[in-house]
Order: C-alpha cells, then structure tokens, then sequence
C-alpha cells in the first residue's frame, strides 16, 4: 500500500472513531498530506496500534507516568 493511503486511511480511521483533528489531515495534489494533530485518541483506533510513517503528530492523554 502506498505510503500516502495508509497515512490518510490512519487519520480517516482516527476521525470516524471520535478522534479529533486539529489541523491538516488532507492530501494535497494526491502527493502529499498536510501535517496533521490528532487528539482524543483511544486504544482501538489505528493511529494508536500502528506506527504512523507520515506528517502526524498524535496527542494521548495521560493522568500519570505510569499510565
């Protein structure tokens, strides 16, 4: 799978499932995505459980550093 698909099927994933998106997240000319945050990301999302090889900065909260 091309790079560029897998990046924007994580953010779409991200998106459907309650994640928040606060800037980029488009592909742009279909060669590249905007550099995107993501928060409001759970365990069950893709961007969680898969490394990300593109622009994505993901956002976790966390309540200690053992969390």
């Amino acid at each position: 799978m091309e790079w560029r698909l897998q990046v924007y099927e994580q953010i779409e994933d991200a998106k459907a499932k309650g994640a928040m998106i606060h800037c980029g997240g488009k592909v742009v000319e279909n060669k590249f995505i905007l550099p995107t945050i993501v928060s409001n990301i759970g365990s069950g999302m893709k961007i969680f459980t898969d490394e990300v090889f593109g622009p994505v900065a993901s956002v976790f909260r966390f309540t200690d550093q053992d969390n």
